[in-house]
């Protein structure tokens, strides 16, 4: 049970269409993704929604994984040392308005566009390497991507 779960969020603007995104969370979290909706309120007063989904079962986790698509996975695993952190999470920003698209593709963090974050957390043992389990898991995601 490498990936213990994984959690997409990203915030909406109270002019944007919240049936959009959370229609495209659905699509990336899958079915049986828990969906939450948080309305707060900006720094500077303006409304704000943030929508969530969170996975916990390992094969719609991997399922939900592979949705981001082969070649930007291809692309994560290469950029691993940047992408975890000491909580053993994965982390990946997507871009909100490719994805309301049905399009994947991965932000730099020094862009200034709206994102969905993913955080990926996984279970490793003490006698297991970080990175060799991540990479194991992105495989399994690639190759389930691929024969869709």
């Amino acid at each position: 049970m490498p990936i213990h779960r994984i959690h997409w969020t990203t915030t909406a603007a109270g002019t944007q269409s919240l049936e959009v995104l959370e229609d495209s969370l659905r699509w990336l979290g899958g079915q049986d993704a828990v969906f939450g909706n948080e309305k707060v309120k900006s720094w500077h007063g303006s409304k704000l929604n943030t929508i969530s989904a969170l996975i916990e079962k390992k094969k719609s986790c991997i399922a939900s994984l592979s949705r981001v698509g082969s070649e930007a996975l291809g692309k994560i695993a290469l950029e691993l040392e940047n992408r975890l952190d000491d909580q053993k999470q994965l982390h990946l920003r997507l871009c909100q308005n490719e994805l309301v698209k049905g399009k994947i593709r991965l932000v730099k963090n020094t862009e200034k566009s709206p994102v969905v974050k993913g955080r990926v957390k996984f279970v490793v043992y003490p006698n297991e390497d970080l990175q060799e389990v991540v990479k194991s898991e992105i495989k399994k995601a690639i190759d389930m991507s691929e024969n869709k």
